[in-house]
């Protein structure tokens, strides 16, 4: 999840991955999709579908946090916030998928939603059958982990930089 974030993630973490997750802003060849992917939808060009796959098994609480968030019309601050060097730390050194940890989680989020109306929501339940049916769909989709993306039927299936879908996304909006 570190390398979708707008900006790119982490830039630390995505250099000692793996040399090609460099960004171009620092130098690499690196190019986040999911930036690239909200700039087509902002301008009207294509649609974004976000669909749970727990890929490395403490995503859950934060995957609820970004549903929650929608209610706000949030999203995309929250999601920035957890895709974020300190968003990834408390979501798999802190928070863990821990119920009761969930004002932590809303707290660290209250820059970019209510957080009293977070906590409320991530405390409900109300989204734990959307998750179990996000990965229900993810899974007969064929989408084994994160991140994953489709070009219309074309799946991305791991951490492909968006110069690896440029060609793919271009014939979809011709």
């Amino acid at each position: 999840q570190w390398l979708s974030q707008n900006s790119g993630g982490d830039p630390e973490k995505n250099k000692s991955q793996w040399q090609r997750f460099t960004l171009v802003s620092d130098g690499g060849t690196y190019v986040a999709p999911v930036g690239e992917m909200k700039k087509l939808v902002d301008s009207g060009q294509a649609s974004y579908v976000y669909i749970y796959q727990n890929g490395h098994g403490a995503g859950e609480m934060a995957q609820k946090a970004m549903y929650c968030a929608y209610e706000q019309n949030k999203y995309w601050g929250v999601h920035d916030l957890l895709m974020s060097a300190n968003g990834y730390n408390l979501i798999n050194n802190t928070v863990k998928n821990d119920k009761a940890k969930s004002q932590e989680l809303a707290d660290f989020l209250k820059p970019a939603a209510d957080s009293g109306k977070l906590k409320s929501c991530l405390d409900s339940g109300k989204y734990d059958d959307r998750i179990a049916a996000d990965m229900e769909l993810a899974k007969s989709l064929g989408i084994g982990g994160t991140p994953g993306f489709f070009v219309n039927n074309k799946n991305f299936a791991g951490a492909y930089s968006f110069k690896e879908m440029e060609s793919a996304v271009a014939e979809a909006l011709k």
